[in-house]
């Protein structure tokens, strides 16, 4: 965790981050461990599905229907948040660079 008296290699303290993007930088990040711990597990979904086709096995249609399920609802459930996450953060940037240029 960053402490308040930290400042990145941009000279940026963590206030102003916070001022800017109105939350703390650890906050604005968990997005990005968010995306990609969702995609170590679609990637876990789609391993499983392709093992077991390479193996020959008869794998039951409704443990192939369940698989892709969880898969699609989690592929669809953070497409969602990650989008809102950047929509708000690419706001912020817009507002900024128009307050500049």
């Amino acid at each position: 965790m960053i402490n308040s008296t930290n400042t990145a290699a941009s000279g940026v303290t963590i206030e102003t981050f916070r001022a800017f993007f109105g939350r703390h930088p650890d906050d604005v990040i968990s997005a990005l461990k968010t995306g990609s711990e969702t995609l170590d597990w679609l990637c876990s979904i789609f391993v499983a599905i392709k093992e077991r086709c390479e193996k020959g096995d008869s794998i039951h249609p409704g443990a192939i229907k369940n698989l892709v399920e969880i898969g699609l609802y989690l592929a669809g459930d953070f497409s969602n948040f990650l989008g809102c996450e950047f929509e708000e953060l690419e706001r912020k940037i817009e507002a900024a660079k128009a307050l500049e240029g």
